[in-house]
């Protein structure tokens, strides 16, 4: 008989309650009082077509009231979008006859946990979806206006504008003759005449193996300043 491994460390299943969820009349759900979501023509005329075209992907959460009926703790623009939808029946989570309180908590918790969105990175979406839906289409249900979808496009072409121009630059970039001076000194040659010949042999190159680079300053020094003398580490350690 094989021993049941168990792994240290292992999480715990997550807390899940299915008995809890039900399709609940949308005649028995009532708005909570103190919703603190505003109310937004727009935003809730991009919710309904959301809904109806994407279905109910996300259950209500509700607290009992007795008689009956519930009170939509997280869902209550939803529930406007279902009435004006004609749905009878929605998918909720039943949280029981929890106190305001915690009732008022769980929807904070749901609503206000929010991470910072990269918007360089909505740019890049926006972009991909442009490809396949019209901008229309995509005004349609994304909580953005024209105005701000086209502002990412915007920013993306000049996100790719500004790296293009800085690859551009790195490729193009030259050494000074005072840096490359600097350069042939490391190597073993000090003399300016030799740097610009070199310079010249090399005009846009910008990855030479430092080897290659040493032997072709030691082979060019020999061959055409044979009066130069080189300067060497050994040499300036004197």
């Amino acid at each position: 008989m094989k021993k049941k491994v168990v792994k240290k460390g292992a999480s715990a299943p997550p807390k899940v309650d299915l008995s809890k969820v039900f399709l609940a009349p949308v005649a028995d759900l009532v708005k909570a009082p103190l919703n603190f979501k505003e109310d937004y023509d727009v935003q809730l005329a991009k919710l309904i077509a959301n809904l109806r075209r994407n279905g109910q992907v996300e259950l209500v959460q509700l607290r009992e009231l007795g008689d009956g009926k519930f009170e939509v703790v997280n869902g209550n623009h939803r529930l406007d979008a279902f009435n004006v939808l004609g749905w009878t029946q929605v998918l909720a989570y039943n949280l029981g006859a929890v106190s305001v309180e915690d009732a008022q908590r769980l929807a904070l918790e749901l609503n206000e946990t929010r991470f910072r969105s990269d918007h360089l990175r909505i740019a890049g979406i926006v972009a991909a979806l442009s490809e396949r839906y019209s901008m229309e289409d995509l005004e349609s249900t994304l909580p953005y206006s024209r105005a701000d979808l086209d502002s990412y496009l915007e920013a993306l072409g000049k996100e790719a504008a500004k790296v293009a121009e800085e690859q551009a630059a790195a490729a193009a970039v030259d050494v000074t003759p005072k840096d490359g001076l600097q350069l042939v000194l490391r190597l073993g040659a000090a003399d300016e005449a030799l740097w610009s010949k070199i310079k010249e042999a090399f005009a846009g190159v910008t990855d030479v193996n430092e080897e290659v680079f040493r032997a072709v300053c030691r082979s060019y020094e020999s061959r055409h300043l044979p009066g130069v003398k080189r300067t060497t580490n050994a040499s300036k350690s004197k």
